[in-house]
């Protein structure tokens, strides 16, 4: 091994090859040739996880197509929205089929017969909270700073 401008070598004390200046260990005899430091300051409470586990561009995503079932991503922290929402949906679905139901001795080929001043309740009531939902998981989702969804679920 010859030194390279741009390198410092020393000898190892053991078998006395060259190696690198800043080497903890000899590649060749595998003795220690400097103490490794370890930085006993770190503090865990400050720390950032490098890998997230959780992403605001996904959450973002999932609530623009998927609106409140984007809650399930971050479950632990948003369950109570969610549900309220798909108990919401159930209810609303149940109350809209039976109003089909109830009116099913209706000719079918005259669908003006079908709609009444109840189905148009439940339609616009259906499309209202649908948008209320949708609209909350985007806010709710995109408002967050990073930093809670990289620290997920502590965040």
């Amino acid at each position: 091994m010859s030194p390279e401008d741009d390198e410092i070598y020393k000898s190892c004390p053991e078998c006395g090859k060259l190696i690198k200046w800043e080497a903890v260990i000899c590649p060749y005899c595998g003795v220690q040739v400097k103490e490794l430091k370890v930085d006993v300051s770190y503090n865990p409470t400050f720390a950032v996880n490098v890998n997230p586990v959780k992403s605001k561009t996904v959450a973002v995503v999932l609530a623009i197509f998927f609106g409140y079932w984007s809650w399930l991503y971050t479950y632990k922290i948003n369950k109570g929205k969610f549900w309220f929402f798909l108990i919401a949906d159930i209810v609303r679905t149940i109350y809209m089929f039976r109003l089909i139901i109830t009116q099913s001795n209706i000719d079918i080929y005259n669908f003006s017969q079908i709609i009444s001043s109840d189905f148009y309740v439940a339609i616009l009531f259906s499309s209202i909270l649908t948008v209320i939902s949708w609209l909350w998981a985007l806010i709710s989702n995109s408002t967050k700073p990073n930093l809670f969804y990289i620290n997920y679920p502590n965040g």
